[in-house]
C-alpha cells in the first residue's frame, strides 16, 4: 500500500506530464533518436491512435503505396526458411 506522500508525489506527476501534441512530438523525437543511423532514419512517422482509430487508414494506405513499389523477385525453388 502506498503511503499518502507516494500517492500525492504519483498523482503530481499524472498531472504534470505532457499532454496532446506536446507528447505526440515527445514521443516522436524518441523514435527519431532510436532509428538515426538505420535505414528508417528518413521514413515517415504516422501516429496512429489504437483507441480512437485516428491515422490507421493513412497508414494502411502507406503501407500498400509502398508494398505496391517493391519487385517481385524470380520464383526459381521451393522456398525454405534459412
Amino acid at each position: 500500500m502506498q503511503s499518502p506522500q507516494d500517492q500525492d508525489r504519483a498523482y503530481r506527476a499524472h498531472e504534470n506530464r505532457p499532454r496532446g501534441k506536446e507528447w505526440l512530438e515527445l514521443v516522436k523525437d524518441e523514435v527519431r533518436s532510436f532509428v538515426k543511423g538505420s535505414f528508417l532514419e528518413n521514413a515517415e512517422i504516422i501516429p496512429v491512435s489504437s483507441k480512437t482509430g485516428d491515422n490507421l487508414e493513412l497508414l494502411k494506405e502507406r503501407i500498400r503505396d509502398v508494398a505496391l513499389t517493391v519487385e517481385q523477385k524470380p520464383v526459381r525453388e521451393i522456398f525454405r526458411l534459412p
